[in-house]
């Protein structure tokens, strides 16, 4: 009964949500929200300065309301995200038009699951939460014990435990790749590819080889002069064929084919890689906004204490105004940054999920640890490693010489062409009131075919022993030559066609070269920068992680206030997301030059 009863409630609010108060192209101010809980109940007032035309609409189970504007334009000057944590409701979203104060929506999140009035009190609109019966504990915020935290300073490139227990749900890279590979349809299509070109292969072959097939042949007819009388032909046998010589076009046909299955598996290795790379960019990204969410939360719990205590202090006449109002200020740009990579780690996770192409939720937490993996290889190295097995330069070399066979095998249309084919069998004729007789025939001929200047000349040669025919008593024995010549029967483009292909396939060739050289470079470059990054950014946390530790004692004693600790706690935390962000960044860089070079430098 639960979804007639959500859809009924569902369209009873809308009905009960819909108003009209105002003329179209009025301005209305949003001027303040206000959060109320009385007898287990949560009213949440939006005030204007005038009606408004609204609609009000669940978002998910019932955890969260949308409030969408309508008709004239609804502003106001409030930040984007007020933090509530009252009754219930943890936070307000209000929803701007880019670059103005222009509102489209306010939403309402809440804790647990919550059934919700609407109603209207002037310009005023209220609504009234009370909780479901039966729903769980309130959802986790900032303010419950966060996990356990990366500790900051030198220890914070320290990996945690590999190893992963029984029921462990984590996810490591190499298993993210795995998946990744064998979900993707590009790799499925690259793999088809592989398999097409290996049955052309095979067809290029097949056709240089003889052919044999059988022959089976039976007529029925009447001679009209001078009487008519019926007859029967019939023969059976075997028809073989055998190109002698083309010019060399067969056996380049067959090079190019070959070539060609060379081509799509170098392409599907592209294919590969390509994904690989995107999903290790994706894993690192994940992995990197994961740990410093962990790291925000360790943090905002150490300024929640400090933030608590400047508000006792401010409470009892202890501190200034002016300190208090700092303190509050670094304490909310905390919480937002906290927030804002919340967001920033739901969106990543997302992305790594489409790569892996699976509808299930990705793994609370990556398994694999966030530090900078070590390349001991030269430059120099890496590009010969790049000449020999980068899968897109191989790929422009097996295509230059794909072209070069295509322009051998169309200057083998200058050469003649020779064929022979041969049959053996049984034939017979007679007329209906006669025995029919199959007696042995045979036949060999050879054909010869030559084009020039765009025009043709053919002969054949045919030696032939045929059974006896209607009214005859013997076999015979027959030699037939003939010559054709046909005139502008014969394209001259294919062969200029090959010309141009081969010598765009040589200047393709070129660029692949200089641009893989380019990227293995690019991305050396890169992963060295990522290591300087990395230690300068350490260096810095250590710095930072002392200044805290000073300026804590330095409270402790009365000598430093709240807002100059909790500068720090988000100077500090900064700081730690650059390491952060270092390592994802080298590592990331790692994998590009993995790709450039057509081995994999991430994963022994």
């Amino acid at each position: 009964m639960k979804g007639p009863i959500t859809f009924v409630l569902f369209l009873a609010l809308l009905t009960l949500g819909a108003g009209v108060g105002r003329a179209a192209g009025e301005t209305v101010r949003l001027e303040g929200t206000s959060v109320e809980q009385t007898l287990g109940k949560t009213r949440v007032t939006l005030s204007f300065s005038g009606p408004v035309e609204y609609r009000v609409f669940p978002q998910g189970p019932v955890a969260k309301v949308f409030i969408q504007f309508a008709g004239g334009e609804v502003v106001t000057k409030r930040g984007p995200v007020e933090d509530i944590n009252k009754g219930g409701v943890k936070e307000i979203h209000y929803g701007r038009r880019q670059g103005g104060e222009t509102l489209e929506y306010v939403s309402i999140s809440l804790d647990r699951p919550a059934s919700y009035q609407v109603s209207r009190e002037g310009s005023n609109l209220l609504l009234t939460f009370e909780p479901t019966p039966g729903t769980p504990s309130p959802l986790p915020s900032f303010r419950t014990p966060p996990p356990p935290a990366i500790p900051v300073g030198g220890p914070l490139l320290r990996p945690p435990p590999t190893t992963r227990g029984e029921g462990s749900t984590g996810l490591t890279l190499e298993e993210a790749r795995r998946i990744a590979l064998r979900h993707s349809l590009k790799v499925k299509v690259a793999e088809e590819e592989v398999e097409l070109a290996g049955i052309r292969k095979l067809d290029a072959g097949r056709d240089m080889a003889p052919s044999l097939s059988g022959r089976w042949a039976e007529t029925n007819g009447t001679v009209v002069s001078p009487t008519e009388q019926d007859f029967r032909r019939k023969e059976i046998g075997v028809q073989v064929g055998q190109p002698i010589f083309q010019g060399g076009r067969l056996l380049n046909t067959y090079r190019q084919a070959r070539t060609n299955r060379e081509i799509v598996e170098h392409n599907l290795a592209k294919t590969r890689q390509t994904l690989i790379y995107e999903v290790t960019r994706a894993y690192y990204t994940v992995l990197k906004t994961q740990q410093t969410v962990r790291a925000d939360r360790a943090a905002l719990e150490r300024a929640t204490a400090l933030w608590d205590m400047a508000n006792r202090k401010r409470q009892g006449g202890v501190s200034s105004e002016e300190e208090w109002l700092r303190a509050r200020s670094s304490f909310t740009q905390l919480h937002y940054r906290a927030r804002a990579e919340e967001r920033e780690l739901e969106l990543a996770q997302v992305q790594l999920q489409g790569l892996l192409q699976q509808n299930v939720p990705l793994p609370g937490e990556l398994s694999d640890p966030l530090r900078p993996k070590r390349l001991e290889a030269s430059l120099e190295d890496l590009l010969r490693r790049a000449r020999r097995h980068n899968p897109e330069l191989l790929a422009a070399e097996l295509t230059a010489q794909f072209h070069d066979y295509g322009h051998r095998a169309a200057e083998g249309e200058r050469w003649p062409r020779v064929d022979a084919s041969a049959f053996y069998g049984k034939s017979a004729a007679a007329f209906q009131n006669e025995p029919l007789r199959l007696e042995p025939s045979w036949n060999i001929g050879v054909r010869g075919t030559l084009a020039f200047w765009g025009n043709s000349a053919s002969s054949n040669f045919v030696q032939q022993k045929s059974a006896p025919d209607l009214g005859e008593s013997t076999r015979s024995r027959s030699r037939l030559i003939s010559a054709t010549v046909g005139l502008w029967d014969r394209s001259v483009a294919p062969m200029k066609q090959a010309e141009v292909e081969y010598a765009r396939a040589q200047a393709v060739l070129q660029e692949t070269r200089q641009a893989v050289e380019v990227q293995v470079r690019e991305a050396f470059t890169n992963y060295h920068k990522g290591l300087l990054q990395v230690e300068g950014a350490t260096q810095d946390v250590e710095y930072r992680q002392r200044e805290v530790e000073i300026l804590r004692e330095r409270q402790r004693e009365g000598t430093a206030e709240a807002a100059q600790v909790l500068t720090a706690e988000a100077t500090l935390r900064d700081a730690a997301k650059s390491v952060h962000e270092a390592v994802a960044f080298t590592n990331v860089a790692l994998a590009a030059l993995s790709r450039a070079i057509g081995t994999d430098l991430l994963t022994p």
